[in-house]
């Protein structure tokens, strides 16, 4: 009986065979969405390559260290603002985040050419702020922002990186969702059509040049982007300065979202303020 259920669920899925399309714009899912208004919160924006980009910042007084946060591609929400008000009262620094194009009140529309683009404009406009110069920086960044993160981890203004639920490369991620989302027996019937800019996000290449102090966090019950990538970044990074950490019952958002998960990230990031002289 099972041989013949499965023979019939074989043919029906021959003559219907699935081509799931995947665009750039699906890259984007929190592009359009109303801006978030946290409470105590510095607004301000940058003209970044022609577009006005919305910032946040939270601070104490006299910094000791500047970090720029860049968001996953659900974009900045109210909850992270108590995550990034933590930071700046443990460490005594100043933490600064950036709503891409099209996310929340920047202007613009989001692509993968822009993030490389603008990320690196963005570090080197706000590093080179007379308020903020002088100071170490960190870059932080969970999710898609590991792109943004791994465009602007060779510039001399850096000093340390901190990576949260980070891919290896986009062909790798499409590759794990195609097997965790598509049954085996179906695996033949579906194929991800994918745009070819999809593809082509790489954090992995740049790692395997990456000397400075660095960080990779990542939840194991994570499934969205799997751990193993964690993994993998971190045996790929030949710097002596490297953590890589996990927490087993964080999700891909929990990290930051759980206040208990976010206590430990924020420990975490200890490994860093260590090493972040200039």
């Amino acid at each position: 009986m099972k041989k013949i259920s499965f023979a019939i669920v074989t043919v029906f899925l021959f003559f219907s065979c699935k081509v799931v399309s995947f665009t750039e714009k699906e890259l984007f899912p929190g592009a359009g969405k109303p801006s978030a208004n946290p409470v105590d919160t510095e607004v301000s924006y940058l003209n970044i390559n022609g577009e006005q980009l919305e910032t946040w910042t939270y601070q104490q007084d006299s910094p000791e260290v500047f970090i720029i946060f860049f968001p996953g591609n659900g974009g900045l929400t109210s909850g992270h603002a108590g995550f990034f008000k933590d930071i700046a009262r443990i460490y005594k620094a100043k933490v600064t985040t950036v709503n891409y194009r099209g996310y929340g009140r920047s202007s613009g529309k989001p692509s993968v050419s822009a993030i490389e683009k603008d990320s690196t404009s963005v570090v080197r406009k706000l590093s080179r702020l007379p308020q903020n110069s002088g100071l170490p920086l960190i870059i932080m960044a969970h999710s898609l922002g590991g792109f943004a993160a791994t465009r602007v981890a060779g510039l001399s203004e850096v000093s340390g990186l901190f990576f949260i639920s980070t891919f290896t490369t986009s062909q790798e991620l499409a590759g794990y969702w195609r097997k965790s989302l598509v049954p085996w027996y179906a695996r033949p019937f579906i194929r991800i059509d994918a745009e070819p800019v999809v593809l082509t996000l790489d954090n992995i290449s740049v790692i395997k040049e990456i000397y400075k102090p660095i960080v990779f966090i990542h939840g194991k019950k994570d499934d969205v982007i799997p751990y193993s990538m964690a993994e993998s970044l971190y045996r790929a990074c030949p710097s002596v300065l490297k953590k890589l950490v996990f927490l087993e019952q964080a999700d891909h958002t929990s990290l930051i979202s759980n206040p208990e998960h976010r206590k430990f990230l924020i420990k975490s990031l200890s490994f860093l303020m260590d090493y972040k002289t200039r």
